[in-house]
C-alpha cells in the first residue's frame, strides 16, 4: 500500500510534526530512505555472493542439493555471527540425510569435513571482508562500531536484536545528527553521514 501511495508516510508523518520541527523531520526521513535502501541492498548483495559460493562449492562436491544448501547458508546469513553456524548446520545435515547409503567413516565423515571447511572459509571471507566492507560503506560506520552496536544489541534483544541492529543503530545516529548535533559524541559518530 505503501508503495503505490509513495509520499502518503512522509505526508501522514508532516501532518502530526510540530512546524519548528518539519525541517530536520524530513531530513530524517530523507536520509533514512537512503542509508537504509542503500543497507538492504548490500545485504542483498551479500546474500547473493554467499549462496553462490556455497553453491559452487557444494557442486565441487558433487551434491544433488547443492544450490538448496547454498540458499538456506546464504538467507541465514542475515542474522550475524549465528546465522552461519545454523546455515552450515541445516545444510550439512540436509546434504547427509539425502546420502544416507554412503558408509559413514569412508564417505559420509569426509564429507561432512569438507563441507564444513567450505562453509567456515567462506563464511570468514564473509564475516572479515565483505561484510566489513560492504556494510560500513553503507551506512558509513566504522566496522569497529557495527560490532559493538550488534554485540549489545544482541545482549539486549537476542537474535531479532542483532538483525535490527545496524539499521536501528542507523535511524538512530540521524537523528541525533539532526537535533544532537552540539554535542562531540554526535559529531564524531555522524561525521560521515
Amino acid at each position: 500500500f505503501f508503495l503505490k501511495e509513495k509520499n502518503m508516510f512522509m505526508n501522514g508523518v508532516m501532518l502530526i510534526t510540530p512546524v519548528n520541527y518539519q525541517t530536520e523531520i524530513r531530513n530524517i526521513l530523507s536520509t533514512c530512505r537512503r542509508l537504509l535502501t542503500r543497507y538492504f541492498l548490500g545485504l542483498c548483495i551479500d546474500v547473493v555472493i554467499v549462496i553462490t559460493a556455497i553453491t559452487i562449492g557444494m557442486s565441487f562436491l558433487g551434491l544433488e542439493n547443492a544450490f538448496v544448501i547454498g540458499v538456506i547458508a546464504g538467507i541465514m546469513n542475515i542474522v550475524p555471527y549465528v546465522g552461519p553456524i545454523i546455515g552450515g548446520t541445516i545444510g550439512i545435515l540436509l546434504a547427509l540425510a539425502t546420502n544416507l547409503e554412503m558408509d559413514f567413516y569412508t564417505q559420509m565423515l569426509p564429507l561432512a569435513l569438507k563441507m564444513i571447511a567450505i562453509f567456515v572459509s567462506v563464511n570468514i571471507i564473509d564475516g572479515y571482508i565483505l561484510q566489513s566492507i560492504i556494510f560500513s560503506k553503507s551506512v558509513r560506520a566504522h566496522p569497529l562500531e557495527l560490532f559493538l552496536v550488534i554485540l549489545v544489541a544482541a545482549t539486549i534483544a537476542g537474535i531479532p536484536g542483532m538483525i535490527l541492529a545496524i539499521p536501528s543503530y542507523t535511524v538512530l545516529r540521524i537523528i541525533a545528527k539532526e537535533f544532537l548535533s552540539k554535542l562531540r559524541i554526535v559529531q564524531k559518530i555522524t561525521e560521515k553521514l
